[in-house]
């Protein structure tokens, strides 16, 4: 696949036209792989989200105070740092999370996200507090295209390995659908099917 090519049936509606990066097609996963092995290291940096996100998330302050141990930062004041602009994001702009005891201030000591966890506590009508880019991890959208991320060396959950017997879809059917939609999926899956150029 020289051109990137390019997914329209999908329910990320701020790229209406979505490209795929290779790596989605060529990445493969050791025997064994899966999101559930997940040891939060991919936080370890903070974490990007949009706006609207940010604004979601500070709306339920004391719902996430409630749910932060000891060793987390409750002061809401010191959850975000500056903003970027990013083109990939609904509002155009991104806000990272700040890194709190060598993790995203919304990991807990257990590794766990406390957003996560309080998502079964909201009212109804509020269906995420983890930001998108968060769930669907390691599944990414850089510069319009959907593109595989991963955490190096961390072969249990994400990171590809030379000739894996899994494949995204193996690993990644949830983020897939959460991200594209089931439409979507089976289009991407369509497109995963078609021979490359080398091959035809």
């Amino acid at each position: 696949m020289s051109a990137r090519p390019v997914l329209r049936k999908h329910s990320y509606s701020h790229h209406p036209e979505l490209k795929v990066d290779e790596n989605v097609f060529s990445s493969r996963f050791a025997k064994g792989c899966a999101m559930s092995n997940c040891r939060g290291n991919c936080c370890g940096l903070g974490v990007d989200m949009d706006l609207a996100e940010r604004e979601r998330i500070l709306e339920h302050t004391e719902l996430v105070q409630s749910l932060m141990d000891e060793s987390q930062e409750r002061n809401p004041a010191n959850w975000f740092g500056e903003q970027t602009a990013d083109p990939d994001y609904p509002s155009g702009r991104a806000i990272a999370t700040t890194v709190h005891n060598g993790g995203c201030v919304f990991l807990n000591e257990k590794k766990l996200c406390v957003l996560q966890i309080a998502e079964a506590h909201t009212p109804p009508g509020v269906k995420y507090l983890k930001p998108f880019f968060c769930r669907a991890f390691p599944m990414c959208i850089d510069n319009g295209a959907l593109v595989v991320d991963e955490c190096p060396d961390e072969t249990r959950c994400c990171a590809p390995v030379g000739k894996g017997a899994l494949t995204i879809f193996d690993i990644c059917a949830f983020e897939l659908e959460y991200v594209l939609g089931a439409a979507g999926v089976d289009e991407l899956r369509q497109l995963a099917s078609e021979p490359t150029e080398s091959s035809s």
